[in-house]
């Protein structure tokens, strides 16, 4: 089979005949690749997802946004890429076998900051992993572009490089404790998204990274796998280890508080200096030997050590307020009952885990949102939250009277109004059971903290309420005179109206 050596007009690599995108920078050679024509505005991928419009491509694949027919939810759609000879039948085969391979690796990977996996499919030479879809923007957007864009740029403020770097680390420790450590080889700002309300952080591309890796070990030819001034010493060598992750991860971090970027002076930091001890802690995690460089989770305890002497925290609540620890978190719940139980609902598990580092915790707050009444479910998270305070009491309820007098008029309809009060900080969902001749304004309560509610009673009309026998002690009055009263166990009753907790 005849080959001939191209170059790519970009970047200079040689190129295969048949490649129509360069493997190192991404771009194209001459022309979109022919497996990718389908994929267009409005075609239709699987017999299920309607591309939208293409939302990135690099040497990879290419990434679409789709709308998914089944489930009326946009995904987004990436159709894996790979170099092989589309004449050389068993080249081709193999790489397709590969890329199958890649999609079960993804969908093995859970953790909040990685897009949950969706499913995949092939249609012709082209694998397509479908995959949640982030609306948000990538960390590249901001800093300053060279080269022919030409975009100014700035760097991003101390304290979210701090916290965004804790986050990733939790990822790549995710990473690194599977019974096959997994290496994602092109961690740069590219590949990390933050969605729109700015509290989740995303790392992606982890097929591109797999595909890489699989390559050097295929062919045992080194090569520039990742990113020029992000990729460590040994990934130019065909080598890498969970390690290798952390220095593209620090490089990372040094770019996004510099807006230096390390592409332009591979292996060369000249700006650590400037950050004072998160340069210093940095420049540990840049070592050119990888023995020398601290794992994953050292590297957050020292990022978190940092932040906390900025003063900055982790958890934001969705009114922005800063959130350090369970105390806060409860006590901002407790004071802003309906948003939090909206947050609960919506992501507040999955910031603990992905801020937090708590799985256990993160785990029992999604069990609690299973509760269809959100009130309920979010006095049952904090209770999680906080077991050994909030989590031991009870409702604390009360009346507004002691007693409630209906008179002894007959054939008089009166209606009285009593209001029950949560003054605790447990939430209160209350049956109301009222006795034959009564009617009330409802049979149910549900009562945040420091919550209150009215209850309307009155007389049922076509009763004979002559004859209806009171209390012994009240002899006999038509009318009985009633209290309210606290019991054990949440009970407020009488001999003829209780309210109970359910």
């Amino acid at each position: 089979m005849r080959t001939v050596s191209l170059t790519c007009p970009h970047c200079g690599t040689l190129l295969h005949e048949q490649a129509r995108a360069c493997p190192v920078c991404g771009r194209a050679s001459r022309g979109e690749p022919e497996s990718l024509a389908a994929a267009r505005p409005g075609s239709l991928l699987g017999g299920r997802y309607s591309v939208v419009r293409l939302l990135s491509r690099g040497g990879m694949g290419a990434l679409y946004l789709a709308d998914d027919r089944e489930s009326g939810g946009r995904v987004g759609g990436k159709a894996l890429g790979d170099y092989f000879d589309p004449c050389d039948e068993r080249e081709a085969a193999a790489a397709r076998e590969r890329l199958a391979n890649e999609a079960r690796l993804l969908a093995s990977l859970s953790h909040p900051a990685i897009p949950r996996f969706i499913g995949s499919f092939q249609e012709g030479v082209r694998v397509y992993v479908v995959m949640e879809y982030i609306a948000g923007v990538d960390l590249q957007q901001r800093l300053t572009a060279g080269g022919a864009e030409g975009r100014p740029g700035s760097p991003y403020p101390r304290t979210d490089v701090l916290r965004w770097g804790v986050a990733l680390c939790r990822v790549l420790e995710y990473l690194a404790s599977r019974p096959q450590p997994l290496v994602h080889h092109d961690i740069k700002p590219a590949n990390l998204l933050v969605d729109q309300s700015g509290d989740r952080i995303y790392l992606v591309d982890f097929g591109a990274a797999q595909a890489r890796r699989r390559r050097a070990e295929n062919t045992g030819r080194g090569g520039a796998y990742g990113t020029v001034g992000y990729a460590p010493p040994e990934q130019y060598r065909g080598h890498s280890d969970p390690k290798s992750d952390v220095y593209a991860l620090a490089a990372t971090l040094y770019h996004l508080a510099t807006d230096d970027d390390p592409g332009d002076h591979p292996f060369s930091f000249p700006r650590l200096g400037e950050l004072g001890p998160l340069g210093e802690t940095l420049a540990r995690a840049l070592d050119r030997d990888a023995r020398r460089r601290p794992p994953a989770r050292a590297l957050r305890e020292r990022l978190e050590e940092l932040l906390a002497a900025a003063g900055g925290a982790l958890l934001r609540a969705p009114d922005g307020t800063w959130l350090p620890d369970r105390q806060a978190l409860v006590a901002w719940c407790l004071s802003h009952w309906g948003a939090a139980a909206s947050w609960l609902y919506a992501g507040l598990p999955e910031q603990i885990e992905l801020w937090w580092g708590d799985a256990s915790l993160a785990r029992a707050l999604r069990s609690a949102r299973q509760m269809p009444d959100r009130g309920l479910g979010l006095d049952a998270a904090l209770a999680q939250i906080d077991p050994r305070g909030l989590g031991r009491e009870r409702p604390v309820l009360a009346a507004d009277a002691a007693e409630v007098d209906f008179g002894t008029l007959p054939g008089e309809v009166l209606r009285r109004d009593v209001t029950i009060v949560n003054s605790g900080r447990r939430f209160a969902s209350l049956y109301v059971h009222l006795p034959r001749w009564l009617r009330g304004s409802c049979s149910k309560l549900a009562l945040a903290p420091g919550e209150r509610a009215t209850l309307s009673l009155s007389p049922a009309l076509g009763l004979s309420l002559i004859t209806t026998p009171g209390p012994p002690e009240l002899g006999g009055i038509p009318y009985p005179v009633f209290a309210l009263k606290k019991k054990t166990r949440n009970v407020m009753y009488h001999s003829h109206f209780i309210i109970e907790q359910k």
